[in-house]
């Protein structure tokens, strides 16, 4: 049984009673877990204001981070993030039908009536024989996503544009020009 000394209280503990740490050498806190929950609680109560603003904060800021690793992972291996959703899509059926009826309801809504219907379904129709004449899956892409968190774009004519299904994967819905 392999074991470590405590910093704090002295005492010689196994590995599982100590914290990961990346930035030590051995991966681990100096401090064991029962001593670092009495520190951060003798915190907590010496700074309630700091302690509770930080509580609140902690989630989103984690959030943030989460969803900033997983687009950067994207970007890095997009064919393993293309077999992913492929996998969860034949296993979960009625859960890909779901989203693509709600993509479709969307793409309705987006539309105005003002639209060229005949320029949208040309450019369809272009992808489809850029894909049989190269051997390139190509698939239309709104420039200025349909939904996204700070605009909503238009399904018309000059918001579409022909990517790659790589390319589109890797762009997904984070990216337009002149993106804030």
């Amino acid at each position: 049984m392999v074991t470590k000394r405590c910093s704090k209280c002295k005492a010689e503990k196994e590995l599982a009673e100590f914290y990961k740490d990346r930035s030590t050498c051995d991966g681990l806190t100096c401090q064991c877990k029962s001593c670092a929950k009495t520190k951060s609680v003798l915190w907590r109560l010496k700074n309630p204001e700091k302690a509770k603003a930080h509580s609140i904060a902690w989630p989103i800021v984690n959030r943030e981070r989460a969803n900033a690793t997983k687009v950067a992972w994207a970007r890095k291996n997009p064919d393993k993030t293309r077999g992913s959703k492929r996998t969860y899509s034949r296993a979960h059926p009625d859960k890909d039908t779901a989203k693509n009826a709600v993509r479709r309801a969307r793409k309705l809504c987006a539309t105005p009536k003002w639209a060229d219907l005949d320029l949208i379904a040309a450019t369809y129709t272009m992808a489809r024989a850029i894909t049989d004449l190269t051997g390139i899956k190509y698939t239309v892409d709104h420039i200025v996503p349909l939904q996204a968190k700070l605009v909503c774009g238009l399904h018309v004519g000059c918001n579409l544009q022909l990517l790659t299904k790589s390319q589109n994967s890797i762009k997904s819905n984070c990216h337009w020009p002149g993106m804030p």
